[in-house]
């Protein structure tokens, strides 16, 4: 998915490029499409030795997104622990 988001990044980048060098066109703009996406998948080939399409998805989104948010769960009561451990100390110091 990554990659995806990648080639698209650069695609977009090099035509608002040749548009502002006033080289756009139909046929241009496809041939810089297929050029960034041969580019792209020859770059995750050589990175990974893989293919694009045999690289095994890990998670579903889904699945990120219920991790992500138990984690912040789980940070949460690690900041309210700490706040309580520092008016505690807090607290201890002002007492004589």
């Amino acid at each position: 998915m990554a990659a995806n988001l990648f080639r698209i990044e650069m695609t977009d980048a090099t035509l608002n490029r040749l548009k502002d060098e006033g080289r756009i066109g139909q046929k241009i703009a496809e041939n810089v499409h297929q050029h960034v996406g041969r580019q792209v998948r020859k770059m995750v080939k050589e990175a990974t030795g893989q293919k694009t399409e045999d690289i095994p998805v890990e998670r579903r989104l889904p699945d990120i997104h219920k991790q992500l948010k138990l984690g912040r769960k789980e940070m949460e009561k690690v900041d309210a622990s700490k706040k309580a451990t520092k008016k505690h100390k807090k607290e201890a110091l002002k007492s004589p």
